[in-house]
């Protein structure tokens, strides 16, 4: 074997090395930081009264931990069953048979990590599922703030509703797909790359009902959060209360999000959509991808923990409850102030007396 074909299966071994790398490294890094955080969530739940919204809570954030937990182990063994296919491929070249190699790679970086069933379902499901419930307590929270509107908690419903039947097409696809090209489509024929732009739509489509989802409950939490802002002006208080804090980590943690998400599907349309995973685009183009997904996915799974956090931190009751329950609370000594004043002013006594 010559030394440029060496050095084009060293290329070969390379790449998906240095994703998986780039990939797993601050990925680990920031599961640790997720599991502080599911701990701190879960702790103040397991010391206080059972309720019905704590419970539900309380398994929202099992469910990502054993998805995120899921998703970090098959990715690291996809990452060695793939370097062990490399290698196979490698011997082979050595032996003079360079042709299959290629295309033996070629297609393994095509269908990786959708491979069969066995790796589709469990990477594609756990991960749809995390962010699904990372966008149901999203959702949940604003449909609490929202008593007073049934227009806007129906909105939200909705969109949850279509965001989950995107992200179940999405799941269920992958599987589809890799069944059809398996069994006698070739991979560069005019139907397979057919196949493959309508998985980039579902994808994106799946995307886009989630950055929907986020930003019409993001926006909702913020307008309640400043019309209680502005009645509490009104009534002369300027000092911060505990629901004012509450609503703010919620809109803050929902805008981050919200920003991630959408520089996400940008590098998406801009890295060629659906066609991105190694038709005719190489290492430059999907890194920015790689990148942006070390950040997207486990920002997925930490946000409901900080959210669950900074609702349960200082507030036994529910937290938009117990703030309601504050701001009238502060209305009223607001409004006894002035009748006081007023009755000063007009009869020189005041009624308490």
């Amino acid at each position: 074997m010559e030394l440029s074909d060496q050095e084009y299966i060293a290329g070969l071994l390379a790449e998906p090395l240095y994703v998986i790398t780039a990939r797993l490294a601050p990925v680990m890094v920031v599961y640790g930081m997720f599991v502080l955080a599911t701990c701190i969530a879960v702790w103040p739940m397991m010391i206080s009264s059972a309720e019905k919204p704590k419970i539900w809570l309380l398994v929202g954030l099992i469910l990502v931990f054993i998805s995120f937990t899921w998703t970090i182990i098959v990715t690291a063994m996809m990452g060695g069953l793939s370097t062990v296919n490399i290698g196979c491929n490698m011997e082979d070249a050595a032996a003079g048979l360079i042709s299959p190699c290629v295309n033996a790679f070629d297609i393994k970086l095509r269908f990786m990590p959708w491979m069969d069933d066995t790796e589709a379902i469990p990477v594609t499901i756990m991960v749809r599922e995390l962010l699904l419930v990372s966008d149901t307590i999203v959702v949940w929270r604003a449909w609490i703030l929202l008593f007073h509107n049934r227009f806007w908690r129906n909105t939200l419903v909705l969109l949850e509703i279509i965001n989950t039947i995107g992200n179940i097409l999405d799941c269920i696809e992958y599987p589809i797909y890799n069944t059809m090209a398996l069994n006698g489509f070739k991979i560069d024929s005019t139907w397979g790359i057919l196949i493959m732009d309508y998985s980039g739509v579902l994808d994106l489509v799946s995307f886009l009902t989630s950055l929907l989802v986020n930003v019409a409950a993001t926006v909702l939490i913020g307008w309640k959060a400043w019309m209680h802002h502005k009645s509490l002006t009104e009534a002369a208080i300027y000092r911060r209360t505990y629901a004012i804090k509450i609503l703010l980590v919620l809109v803050e943690s929902g805008a981050f999000f919200c920003t991630v998400q959408f520089i996400y599907i940008v590098v998406f349309l801009t890295s060629g959509g659906g066609t991105w995973r190694g038709v005719g685009r190489g290492l430059d183009v999907k890194l920015p991808s790689e990148g942006l997904a070390v950040v997207f996915d486990p920002w997925g799974s930490i946000a409901p923990n900080m959210m669950t956090f900074a609702s349960t931190f200082k507030l036994q009751d529910s937290p938009l409850t117990q703030g309601m329950k504050i701001m009238i609370h502060e209305l009223n000594q607001w409004r006894a102030t002035q009748k006081e004043e007023f009755e000063l002013r007009t009869y020189g006594v005041s009624g308490r007396i």
